[in-house]
């Protein structure tokens, strides 16, 4: 069935602050018993049954394929399987771009018209960036409520080393079965919380690099997501009991969340410095040869305790404190620092292979650009109230993150992933470096300092 949440957003137009028009492209979803047979006969309006399709999963996914399979031979279908390789090590297929270009190349020469993802967040993102360079359509069939990409406009893959969200075209239908979801593992339900409590502190980042640009905070995309997410929070406790209905809802929260992104056309209203937290030590660990250290949410969940004292720390400064703060010079990176970058970044990232550093540079050299850096110092003390009130919103918001993701019994503390305090606190302190947007990290760090980041760290160090 179409929950009555999903079905208004379901092919829907909405105009942008910008003139342009926001497309959402998924037409079609059903979240139900009979998900598997909605998605066969949905998708006669999408590929002629006369044409073939590829049906992609990986070795843990496939056991759940039978029934979806079933159903689209029952349609006339033509089906191709593809299964995504498992890394040496026997972990989970790598979100390497390359993956995504073998699965293109599978898809031409069997001569499919479009392809059916039976997974979540690796075989969704790997199916729908392979659809995107085909340009071809393709619809998911959910195994789990681990994160919110399904329907968004953006696969989160390594393209040359960088963990990167590369534009893509989103599922023309997604499918989840609540039988299916809540048997996924208990960390896969988790992750989806963790994945979805980061709304209030990406809201505010958006919102406050909005502000800082001359734009008005755009709303819609961060209010849509409001009741669902306030829904998923109430349940925390049936998710934790992998209860089917908490399960159910939790999707639901995170496929309007992949709405919103859609929305926007970025992944920003769902992606803050939290996010690039998780992206960072994703990248450590790819460059080490080693498979993830944690799944995407559970990484997002534990970051949400991490910045959460950074909101609270800026939203105390009064517009005095921070117009005082920001008449100095630019802190690092200096404009010397700025001019040898690429050695700058060699300096901060040490852990990561030449060729995560050369794709770091460009957003960097972006970021860092001394004259970028003056003029966002500069609506920091001229728009400080506007900023100040975003901060404090996500800050009220952020106790009930916390409490929920207690509730469930989430991972909160990063030696739960077998992460030392002492390394979290270097990658909070230098993930903003990855990506060219302005978040908390940037905010903090431009006002009172780097060491800021990670003076109001939650757990004590190591070495304490």
């Amino acid at each position: 069935m179409i929950t009555e949440r999903i079905r208004p957003w379901l092919g829907s137009q909405h105009p942008r602050p910008d003139g342009s028009v926001a497309n959402i492209v998924t037409r079609f979803a059903a979240l139900g018993l009979d998900a598997e047979k909605q998605l066969a006969q949905d998708l006669r309006e999408i590929v002629s049954p006369s044409e073939k399709i590829v049906l992609t999963a990986d070795s843990r996914t496939i056991e759940f394929a039978e029934p979806v399979e079933r159903n689209l031979r029952d349609q006339g279908y033509s089906i191709e399987t593809y299964i995504f390789p498992d890394e040496e090590d026997g972990s989970s297929p790598a979100n390497e771009d390359v993956n995504s270009i073998k699965l293109a190349q599978f898809i031409e020469e069997v001569g499919a018209f479009g392809a059916v993802a039976v997974g979540s967040g690796t075989v969704n993102d790997l199916t729908k960036y392979a659809c995107e360079l085909r340009s071809l359509p393709y619809v998911v069939y959910g195994t789990a409520a681990s994160m919110n990409g399904y329907n968004s406009p953006i696969a989160a893959l390594y393209v040359k080393g960088l963990k990167s969200s590369v534009p893509a075209r989103p599922a023309v239908g997604m499918y989840a079965n609540p039988e299916v979801i809540a048997k996924a593992p208990l960390a896969m339900h988790l992750a989806g919380l963790g994945d979805l409590c980061s709304k209030p502190f990406a809201g505010a980042d958006a919102a406050v690099a909005n502000i800082l640009s001359g734009e008005k905070p755009w709303r819609a995309p961060m209010e849509m997501v409001h009741e669902s997410f306030e829904r998923v929070l109430e349940q925390a406790q049936g998710i934790r009991n992998s209860e089917p209905e908490a399960i159910q809802i939790l999707m639901e929260g995170l496929w309007i969340s992949g709405f919103s992104m859609a929305m926007a056309g970025t992944s920003a209203p769902a992606s803050g410095g939290e996010h690039l937290f998780s992206h960072r030590i994703d990248m450590l660990r790819h460059d080490a040869g080693l498979p993830p250290m944690a799944l995407h949410g559970t990484q997002v969940g534990i970051a949400c305790g991490l910045v959460r004292p950074l909101f609270a720390q800026a939203a105390a400064l009064s517009p005095s404190d921070v117009a005082t703060k920001l008449e100095g010079s630019l802190l690092s990176p200096s404009l010397e620092e700025a001019e040898d970058l690429n050695g700058w970044l060699r300096s901060r990232h040490p852990d990561l292979s030449e060729k995560s550093l050369a794709a770091m540079l460009k957003p960097a050299s972006l970021k860092y650009d001394s004259e970028t850096r003056k003029a966002l110092r500069k609506n920091l003390a001229l728009h400080w109230d506007d900023v100040r009130q975003e901060l404090v919103e996500a800050h009220r918001h952020a106790q009930r993150v916390e409490v929920a993701l207690q509730t469930a019994e989430a991972p909160r503390d990063p030696v739960e992933m077998n992460l030392s305090h002492d390394e979290a606190k270097r990658i909070l302190r230098i993930c903003r470096d990855i990506r060219n947007r302005f978040t908390i990290l940037d905010l903090t760090a431009e006002i009172l300092g780097e060491a800021a980041l990670t003076a109001a760290f939650p757990f004590r160090s190591d070495t304490e």
